[in-house]
């Protein structure tokens, strides 16, 4: 899966159309990538109240509580707390494993759009 900056900043704009009733660089919130942001911070609070239940669930039943890791390494909370930085850097900046993060990003928003 090859992501480009253009690419992304198109389908962002098709996903989140920005809000026409203030000046476009002004309004923050109201762009593809604020939208990307509330959603990113509302994955992440999900995702640590997840791995918070899951914890205590396995210190009540006396088991061993693993998270689940993604190809790279990183847990829902990690990568959900790591890819803020995705979205500020352009793709030339990134490196090799915030590339890897990226697509585990990227396509986990989708699926998660589509209800998968």
């Amino acid at each position: 899966m090859n992501l480009c900056c253009f690419e992304l900043e198109t389908d962002c704009q098709t996903k989140f159309p920005p809000n026409h009733e203030g000046h476009r660089s002004v309004s923050f919130t109201t762009t593809g990538l604020g939208a990307l942001l509330k959603m990113r911070i509302a994955r992440r609070l999900e995702a640590i109240n997840e791995e918070t239940n899951k914890k205590d669930n396995a210190r009540w039943n006396k088991q061993k509580y693993t998270p689940f890791r993604f190809d790279n390494g990183d847990t829902k909370k990690q990568l959900l707390a790591l890819s803020r930085y995705l979205l500020f850097d352009s793709p030339e900046k990134w490196s090799q494993s915030q590339k890897q993060r990226a697509i585990i990003f990227f396509f986990s928003i989708s699926r998660h759009q589509k209800g998968i």
